[in-house]
């Protein structure tokens, strides 16, 4: 087989379901942040587009529960020092 040194792939219901509500989040903030350029200032959007990081990380926390590890958190804060400086 071509794949042959790849291990077989197994589909967890479980895992989906808890997979499920974040990556739909995900995709919502893409297609509105793209439907925003249309009608906001680039200042605005880039703004914005910043956000998605400590907003995917929230939801990560809100919806699955997991605890962003500490490099996370750490330049999740970097970002938003960023944001106040700049």
């Amino acid at each position: 087989p071509l794949f042959a040194f790849a291990p077989q792939m197994r589909l967890e219901w479980g895992v989906c379901a808890g997979v499920l509500p974040v990556a739909a989040l995900f995709v919502g903030m893409l297609a509105l942040t793209n439907h925003c350029l249309r009608h906001v200032d680039l200042t605005f959007y880039q703004v914005l587009r910043s956000l998605v990081i400590p907003f995917n990380i929230i939801c990560s926390f809100l919806l699955a529960g997991t605890l962003p590890s500490p490099n996370k958190a750490i330049w999740c804060g970097v970002v938003m020092v960023g944001f106040v400086l700049g």
